[in-house]
């Protein structure tokens, strides 16, 4: 399935404090990720740090309308490195463009997410537990 690739810029990125190893609570509000929120109640939005260059971000909404799975969590994969992307080269081809100066600076200046498949987290009863941790609710 082709998903929509969202562009953030890499200031407001790192801006985000997602540089350490693990999973970390962010403020989405002001990036392009906000939009995501618009038909629930956001509970929470992390990013985990695989490693160096890779990164997952989830975003986890409140929706009582699919009760009584009612968390809801969407996840994005996070390109900080476009041009290590192992299909770099067929984006450039398919965006009619070429690998030059501008692109080079255009993705040295932005980040971008892709929304992966939903997984079994994308609906539950509960929050993920991880979560549960970094807000400092207590288990069940």
């Amino acid at each position: 399935m082709d998903q929509p690739v969202i562009h953030m810029r890499r200031a407001d990125w790192a801006g985000l404090n997602t540089a350490s190893t693990g999973t970390v609570l962010v403020d989405i509000r002001r990036t392009p990720l906000a939009n995501v929120a618009s038909d629930a109640s956001l509970v929470a939005t992390y990013a985990h740090r695989y490693g160096p260059s890779k990164v997952q971000v989830g975003v986890v909404r409140l929706d009582l309308q699919d009760a009584p799975d009612i968390y809801n969590t969407d996840k994005y994969e996070v390109w900080e490195d476009l041009s290590s992307h192992p299909q770099f080269s067929a984006m450039v081809s398919a965006a009619s463009t070429e690998n030059n100066q501008n692109l080079r600076t255009y993705v040295a200046e932005s980040v971008f997410l892709t929304k992966l498949e939903p997984d079994d987290e994308h609906r539950r009863p509960d929050l993920p537990g991880t979560i549960k941790i970094l807000l400092n609710e207590p288990s069940k």
